[in-house]
């Protein structure tokens, strides 16, 4: 038995209501003044209407439920009652109806509320790891620069497929775009509500990339592909919630890749190109390395040696250095050797790379929410493998979910107990209350799912129990993130609700 939490509380809200009503009516009845009750009709007329609109709406859903439906028309009833009382004044069937309503009132408090009836799609941040947007972001760049690049050839010659090499090249890009996407699209799991979110942003860029094959193919103009780049970037901006304060790592990251697939250009460039057109692709590539070395300077004085993860950073950029400035020497002389040799650095600079992610990564707090999720879709992963030796993993994974149980039972204590132990101002207490609300239900849910995911593995094996957990943890998200606003709206009042939250 189960309403929407605003029908919950409008429920209660109409049997307060008619108690009230009641209660005036039995307290006048003896006074002979008809016209106080008819101050009274237009609310009863208004309140039998509405519940019998809602009442056709509540019956069309599938979870619609015999108790409550009967509640509803005893209300009416209730109404039709009041209606009578007026004309005939029968005090015994008014002193029924205030029994049965408060029998009601009891009732409807004990309704439970639908937490997953009106809950919102999962945020961006619970949806996108850090590295899945990264991923995202950095297909969404790739797609963009195509994107540029095909307006740059249409206002050249006003036609992109002036050159059948040039047109076959586009469209072998695109092709190669289209198997990695629909590759990476398979690893996600369409019944998690999380994977849904990412799948459809891969099935965006699928449409941009069939978008810009219709534009090389003649059947689109450009501004097709002038719109579907800025479908890419309106699709890109809530990444940048989640990659803000990590440039640094982009960045580094974004060099290393630039340095090895220069190198493969130059490489290409010596074997098959001469003349002019060998000169101009070496000359503009040289440009670009000049501007590249300004940077990797400019980049090294973001870095601080104090911090373990930052000197990695630094040792990168020292090999990126050294790799542009042999690209540059191999140029000028005219051998391929420097680019040979780079090689070798390059991957070295590659492998700090993963160093320096690694330590990046496990400074990155993860959500509780999004923690629950991924360990969520561990298990689902687990169960649904042919591994022989399955059962370990799920021991393994049995002891971690032991152990986060107790840490999330002792967070709630320690959250609650640093509530009791502080003298708090009476103001603060009564305005901290919905908060403290929330975060009591915030470590129950996740208590819940934990206890779902044990029950699973001790003797469930029913993928229900996981499916529900996910809507659990997506319902948690989004009291983490109301609990935060009303935080911020208390913080210009009350300094002490800037720090509720905590570790939750």
């Amino acid at each position: 038995m189960k309403l929407r939490k605003e029908e919950k509380i409008s429920l209660l809200q109409v049997v307060d209501k008619l108690i009230e009503v009641g209660r005036k009516f039995k307290a006048i009845s003896n006074q002979e003044i008809d016209e106080i009750y008819e101050d009274y009709l237009d609310l009863l007329e208004g309140g039998s209407k509405g519940l019998l609109e809602y009442l056709e709406i509540y019956k069309e859903r599938k979870s619609a439920s015999e108790k409550i439906i009967r509640m509803i028309e005893q209300i009416r009833e209730i109404i039709g009652n009041y209606f009578e009382f007026i004309d005939d004044e029968d005090g015994d069937s008014l002193e029924a109806s205030l029994e049965l309503l408060k029998d009601l009132r009891k009732k409807s408090e004990e309704i439970e509320i639908d937490i997953f009836a009106d809950l919102p799609p999962p945020s961006i941040k619970l949806a996108l790891t850090f590295d899945d947007s990264v991923k995202i972001n950095g297909l969404i760049l790739h797609l963009l620069d195509l994107g540029k690049k095909l307006d740059e050839e249409f206002d050249k010659e006003n036609d992109p497929l002036r050159k059948d090499n040039l047109r076959n090249e586009f469209l072998n890009i695109l092709k190669n775009d289209t198997d990695l996407i629909e590759k990476e699209e398979k690893l996600y799991d369409r019944e998690c509500p999380v994977d849904i979110k990412m799948i459809h942003i891969l099935e965006e860029t699928l449409q941009v990339i069939e978008g810009y094959k219709s534009f090389i193919e003649g059947q689109q103009d450009i501004n097709t592909v002038r719109g579907l780049m800025d479908q890419l970037k309106r699709t890109s901006s809530p990444l940048q919630e989640i990659l803000a304060g990590h440039d640094k790592e982009l960045k580094l990251l974004g060099l290393v890749n630039y340095l090895m697939d220069t190198g493969k250009k130059l490489k290409i460039i010596h074997k098959t190109m001469d003349g002019e057109e060998a000169e101009g692709a070496i000359e503009e590539i040289y440009k670009r390395l000049e501007k590249d070395l300004e940077k990797i300077e400019s980049e090294r004085n973001r870095y601080t040696i104090h911090n373990e993860n930052d000197n990695i950073g630094i040792e990168t950029l020292g090999l990126c250095k050294e790799v542009t400035e042999n690209y540059m020497q191999a140029l000028e002389s005219n051998d391929v050797n420097y680019v040979d040799q780079s090689f070798d650095t390059i991957i070295k600079a590659a492998e700090l790379m993963s160093s320096y992610q690694k330590l990046q990564q496990e400074s990155r707090e993860i959500g509780m929410a999004q923690y629950l999720i991924k360990t969520g879709k561990e298990l689902k992963s687990i169960y649904l493998s042919d591994l022989e030796d399955r059962e370990k993993y799920f021991d393994i994974m049995y002891e971690r979910l032991l152990s986060e149980r107790l840490k999330l039972e002792e967070k709630k204590k320690k959250y609650f107990d640093s509530e009791k132990d502080e003298k708090v101002d009476p103001q603060v207490l009564f305005v901290m209350k919905p908060v403290n609300a929330n975060m009591s239900e915030i470590f129950d849910k996740a208590i819940e799912i934990i206890d779902n995911y044990i029950k699973f593995i001790d003797d469930d094996r029913n993928l229900d129990l996981i499916s529900q957990s996910f809507k659990i943890a997506i319902y948690i998200d989004y009291m983490l993130e109301e609990s935060d606003k009303m935080i911020e709206n208390m913080q210009s009042n009350i300094p002490r609700a800037g720090t509720v939250i905590g570790e939750a």
